[in-house]
């Protein structure tokens, strides 16, 4: 497969098979269309010397595998930082809304402190297979993405750790940035670590937040995952987020959760 993506003309593009979720061939992982708005964020908003720090999404509606258009715009201007929000709409609904600040880059010689190494044990080539989500497709997006567990896999429930990368393009014909990378794959932080069978306990997410410090190196992406619930309140999942060479940022997820009777 090409990409997840085809573009169509300056703001639409065409959804491919690929961007189907794990639960049924109608309706996208919400992990690629995150990627698509963000990098429409970074085209159109960031220029030399500036970087993103911070991007949140927000899922509106389930978003189905058709054409979506993306527009954007600044919600708070700035120098040195900047709020930015991309919307992404099928066909009059609006599925996806993504904001992220705009920052100008540090300077060179501003204090280092990055202690923290990768946040898995081993590298991509000595961790495993993940195994299957229980009653999850393989086809769409787990065809197009790889994950490789050091600890924990998708056939297990708890905490988990793994490698992720994606097999396809974005857009097809088109690079993905650093922030790209990581968005096609962290939005499965609550699925690598579920806390229970989805099959009885679904638990679903409403948004994601990722914060990174620094730009990621190559494609493999290290999540360390882990889920949170507590009866009569609520649950989310949170990871810890780096590349092969150490720590790059977090995520954090709020999930829907449910017992179905």
């Amino acid at each position: 497969m090409d990409g997840f993506y085809e573009r169509r003309d300056e703001s639409s593009f065409e959804s491919t098979p690929a961007t189907a979720g794990p639960w049924g061939p109608q309706t996208q992982h919400a992990g690629p269309p995150s990627a698509l708005l963000t990098g429409e964020i970074e085209r159109h908003h960031v220029g030399d010397g500036q970087r993103l720090g911070r991007v949140s999404v927000d899922i509106l509606a389930p978003i189905p595998v058709a054409p979506i258009t993306v527009t954007t715009s600044v919600v708070r201007p700035g120098k040195r930082t900047a709020l930015i929000e991309a919307t992404g709409v099928v066909g009059d609904r609006p599925v996806l809304s993504v904001r992220a600040w705009r920052l100008a880059r540090i300077d060179d010689d501003y204090p280092a402190v990055d202690p923290a190494p990768t946040v898995l044990d081993s590298d991509p080539d000595r961790a495993q297979d993940g195994g299957v989500i229980p009653g999850a497709s393989m086809d769409g997006y787990l065809a197009a993405t790889q994950f490789r567990f050091t600890t924990g896999s998708f056939a297990e429930f708890g905490p988990a750790a793994a490698w992720g990368r994606s097999l396809c393009a974005l857009v097809a014909g088109e690079e993905p940035s650093p922030w790209q990378r990581v968005l096609i794959l962290v939005d499965s932080s609550s699925g690598m670590s579920l806390a229970a069978n989805p099959g009885q306990f679904p638990a679903i997410n409403a948004d994601l937040h990722v914060v990174l410090h620094r730009d990621p190196v190559g494609d493999w992406i290290g999540i360390d995952a882990v889920t949170h619930s507590m009866p009569g309140h609520g649950a989310a999942a949170y990871a810890r987020l780096s590349d092969t060479t150490g720590l790059i940022g977090t995520c954090a997820q709020t999930l829907y959760a449910s017992t179905v009777r």
